[in-house]
């Protein structure tokens, strides 16, 4: 055993802080805390704002985003027709009498 080994022995001996199970194969440490920081947030939601520099990329990307708009309005119901008339029907009230 040479002379590194034994430090690292020793420093893992000496070691009292606290002790996490990792899944085999995949090391990793404690979670770290999430910001709540608004450039963060900005930047994570305009991640795919940078204009392509390959004209193709950038026109295959609107055509992308276009369809899955179109992909969207298709999935979810019209809500203009469904609560049109929502406010005009009269409320019934039942009342039971024991």
């Amino acid at each position: 055993m040479n002379k590194i080994d034994a430090e690292m022995l020793k420093a893992l001996a000496a070691y009292s802080g606290p002790v996490t199970r990792c899944r085999p194969g995949k090391a990793c440490g404690a979670d770290l805390p999430k910001k709540d920081d608004r450039a963060q947030r900005w930047l994570n939601r305009h991640r795919g704002d940078v204009p392509l520099r390959d004209e193709k990329a950038e026109r295959r990307k609107r055509r992308m985003a276009r369809a899955e708009r179109a992909r969207i309005e298709r999935r979810t119901p019209q809500r203009e027709s469904a609560t049109a008339f929502h406010h005009d029907e009269p409320r019934q009230i039942r009342i039971r009498v024991h």
